[in-house]
């Protein structure tokens, strides 16, 4: 349930001292002020304090005199020094840090930049140490690559005096919903650790443009709790501290600690952006242990942004450093695109009121990659219109184009949710507007990802040959450069105006041809480079009997996998062969008719490639169908009821365009300001 509407908070004013407007803290309390005391409090303690120094320094000081001689080989004396913190210890807390690497997974078959996980065979190179305080670099990595492989995260860990983790299947997910609903969750949690002893907390806020809404929501959920925390009696409550830290390319500490809640929730709302379009959260949350390292109570850091983050390779060295640290993280982000890093924030040109779907990163929610990311064929007779890279919203179905963008997994992207949940954490799913998951979490938890450590991840799958092949055919057909739906209306333009919309006009039939030939000979190229990346995919399923596997397989998950893909594999095979079988007759001698100015593709039952095409069009059919039997409510389920929409034969209609008759232009609308889209 909701909690109350809170009173109007003061206006924000970023990084501004209290003013007449602002409410007095009962307890004035800063970054000096750690014990949470009353002025008579620290008056009380500061007496006390001298007492016990007086009595110690009367006993220590001629001990420090003395020289304990300890019997050596010529007779020396030696000098035995006591220290506060153990040089051993800091050692092996160092070596933790400095012996760190990096993997990469290779695969000989496709040459390929983005080959970074492999089948057989791992590689490592060194890890640069990395300043958190210094600009970091962008990387552009989608599945992680691990750490070590020789070590899981768990030996690294060892010398920690607190393992916190929290259970996925158990609280360690929630569904937060909105962002006011989503600070409520995390402030309970707070709560429970501030009857455990001094908490400090650090607001971790991404600074991208697309955060402004959330940022002032959660300002308004904490200015209550903060005026909760003030009324608490200092004799019965742990102290309690918090900063705010924006970050994007790099962290800057806006806000040191302190407990004046009205400069902390006013700090929290009105905040610069960052204009980057990067979000490199692993780095802002090593700033953060590194800035409030001299702390010695818990350390709570709450990372909110609404996209997976660009430095996600040094998720598991981040991971150490919050275990040395024993820090807590929570994460509250976005629900993660299901099987695939790319997803789409809708957002607004205030100028013109236009809207459009701008590509962010709000994935993968695994280590490794799991989906094949094939198109889905014959959604309308034009494809998605597009301007400067965004997508025109105007009219787009809500799962996006082709590819599926916008259908959501249910679950947080792996690196931020392993994060959270290794370190006693929460990840808490941030669903915006328009946002739209299949099914409930609680029927969706059968299928929670796996977020051990990716290396320890891999050598799980490589145990069994049906996890594998699904990981090995997916990673084929990501590393592939386009896997776009060829074309299927020719020819056609579009007006050169939002939004964009498709047009048929006349050609002459003699100018269509000539066109038409040219343009179908550079797809039909496109075509065949795709049929050969889903045949090298499809061989992995095809050169073992996997049916057995599938059987004594345990998981709903890998067996929903292997299903969807397994199918989709074969349904896009027959429709790539239909495809092209179906150009090549149209392209031989007679296959155009004279009259012909327009050609659209459309599905059909009939096959040009005779019974291989039968066969595989009916296996596929069967794959698919069980997957939807038994993955009811699922993201699974929908895809699978997608490829299942259409035949997977392809004919071709010629059609005769007549000429036009004279008639009104269609004028355009009235010029907008040229529309300059923001970096999320």
């Amino acid at each position: 349930m909701d909690t109350p509407a809170p009173p109007p908070l003061p206006p924000f004013r970023l990084g501004s001292h209290r003013g007449d407007d602002e409410p007095e803290m009962p307890r004035p309390y800063d970054d000096r002020d750690i014990a949470g005391l009353s002025t008579e409090g620290w008056r009380k303690r500061l007496v006390s304090l001298g007492c016990s120094l007086v009595l110690h320094l009367a006993v220590l000081l001629p001990l420090a005199w003395i020289v304990f001689a300890v019997p050596g080989t010529g007779g020396d004396s030696f000098l035995i020094l006591s220290e506060l913190d153990d040089p051993g210890e800091k050692a092996e807390l160092a070596s933790l840090g400095s012996d760190a690497s990096a993997t990469t997974f290779e695969t000989p078959a496709l040459e390929s930049p983005r080959s970074l996980i492999a089948a057989d065979h791992l590689t490592t190179r060194p890890l640069e140490a990395v300043d958190p305080r210094a600009p970091p670099t962008s990387r552009e990595l989608t599945f992680l690559p691990p750490p070590r492989p020789s070590m899981s995260f768990e030996s690294l860990a060892e010398g920690v005096k607190t393992v916190r983790r929290s259970d996925p299947r158990q609280g360690g997910i929630v569904q937060g919903g909105s962002a006011g609903n989503a600070t409520n969750g995390i402030l309970n949690g707070i709560r429970r650790e501030l009857s455990q002893g001094p908490v400090q907390i650090v607001w971790l806020m991404d600074a991208s443009i697309s955060m402004n809404v959330d940022r002032v929501e959660v300002a308004q959920r904490l200015y209550p709790f903060y005026q909760e925390m003030a009324k608490r009696d200092p004799k019965t409550s742990f102290a309690l501290l918090s900063s705010v830290v924006r970050f994007g390319a790099r962290p800057e500490e806006i806000l040191r600690p302190n407990r004046n809640f009205a400069r902390i929730t006013e700090t929290v709302a009105a905040q610069q952006d960052d204009p980057s379009g990067l979000e490199n959260v692993m780095t802002a949350v090593r700033y953060c242990l590194n800035l409030y390292a001299g702390w010695k109570g818990t350390l709570i850091i709450v990372v909110w942004t609404d996209e997976s983050g660009d430095d996600t390779a040094m998720l598991e060295e981040t991971l150490r450093h919050c275990r040395e640290r024993e820090a807590i993280v929570h994460v509250v982000g976005p629900n993660a695109s299901f099987g695939s890093e790319r997803g789409t924030h809708q957002w607004v040109d205030s100028n013109s009121g236009l809207s459009f779907l701008l590509p962010v990163k709000r994935g993968p929610e695994t280590s490794l990659p799991e989906r094949l990311m094939l198109p889905f064929w014959f959604d309308g007779d034009f494809p998605p219109a597009t301007m400067g890279g965004a997508l025109i919203a105007s009219g787009l179905p809500w799962y996006g184009g082709p590819m599926r963008d916008r259908v959501l997994s249910g679950f947080g992207p792996y690196a931020l949710t392993r994060l959270a949940l290794e370190t006693g954490g929460t990840f808490t799913i941030l669903n915006r507007p328009g946002d739209r998951t299949v099914g409930s979490f609680e029927s969706m938890k059968p299928y929670i990802p796996d977020y051990s450590a990716a290396v320890d991840f891999y050598s799980e799958v490589k145990s069994s040959a049906l996890r594998k092949t699904v990981v090995d055919a997916s990673l084929i057909v990501w590393q592939a450069p386009s896997m776009d739906p060829p074309p299927t209306t020719f020819l056609f333009s579009r007006q050169n105006f939002y939004p964009f919309v498709p047009l048929i006009g006349y050609t002459p039939p003699e100018l269509f041809r000539t066109q038409f030939r040219k343009e179908l000979e550079a797809v039909l190229k496109g075509a065949s480079a795709q049929q050969a990346i889903v045949e090298q995919a499809l061989a992995l399923y095809e050169q073992d009997d996997l049916e057995p596997l599938y059987d004594d397989e345990s998981s709903p998950r890998w067996k929903a996998w292997y299903d969807l893909n397994y199918g989709r594999l074969l349904a896009q095979s027959v429709r790539l062969r239909e495809y092209q079988l179906r150009c090549a007759s149209i392209l031989a001698e007679g296959g155009l008719q004279k009259e012909t100015n327009l050609v659209k593709f459309r599905p059909a039952s009939v096959y040009l490639g005779g019974r291989v095409s039968e066969g595989r069009a009916v296996f596929a059919r069967r794959l698919l169908e069980r997957c939807q039997v038994n993955n009811p409510d699922t993201p699974w389920s929908l895809l699978a009821g997608w490829e299942l929409q259409h035949d997977l034969g392809v004919v071709a209609d010629q059609i005769v365009i007549p000429v036009p008759r004279p008639g009104p232009a269609v004028s355009a609308p009235p010029a907008t300001k040229p529309i300059s889209f923001p970096k999320l």
